[in-house]
């Protein structure tokens, strides 16, 4: 799957299912110091933008999706 900015994903997490605009993508260091993507997201109809690892395990296990 591809993931651009400007693309809108839905995924399922803890707060239910979510819609979002990719707003960035970088590549950083995660906590077990390991250099991974991460995806900034404007989550629809709120002021947040929140940053979920773009790892494949983590994209698998969030179910995202593009729209």
């Amino acid at each position: 799957m591809r993931f651009e900015a400007g693309n809108t994903i839905r995924w399922h997490s803890a707060a239910g299912h979510l819609v979002g605009k990719i707003t960035k993508i970088v590549i950083a260091k995660n906590a077990a110091d390991m250099y991974v993507p991460w995806i900034n997201v404007k989550v629809e109809d709120q002021f947040n933008i929140i940053c979920l690892c773009g790892s494949d395990s983590n994209i698998e296990m969030l179910k995202i999706r593009s729209v």
